[in-house]
């Protein structure tokens, strides 16, 4: 079984649980792309800031997965996809510039 099948299984089954999950590693993993990109060969090979990752990790699951699982899931309820893009898409697309 491929690694897609895996999380769209894991996602129906507990959608909060993979999504915070999925928010910390890509947060973190976001942060450690930063930190070696920002370094530009002034540090030395291997350093990171393990409290700057942890915090990137610690609000990647604690915003990412659950806030914006509650968020969207609310959206989708006020305003469902088959009700088109001006009834919609637009209102979703407005309301979430305020999360």
């Amino acid at each position: 079984m491929n690694i897609f099948r895996l999380y769209s299984k894991a996602i129906n089954r507990q959608p909060l649980l993979v999504k915070t999950i999925t928010g910390g590693v890509l947060a973190g993993t976001g942060d450690i792309a930063a930190q070696k990109i920002s370094a530009n060969g002034n540090c030395e090979s291997g350093f990171l800031d393990y409290e700057r990752l942890a915090a990137f990790t610690a609000f990647g699951c604690i915003w990412t997965g659950p806030i914006n699982h509650k968020w969207l899931g609310m959206l989708n309820r006020m305003y469902p996809t088959h009700l088109g893009i001006r009834r919609a898409l637009i209102p979703k697309m407005t309301l979430q510039f305020f999360v």
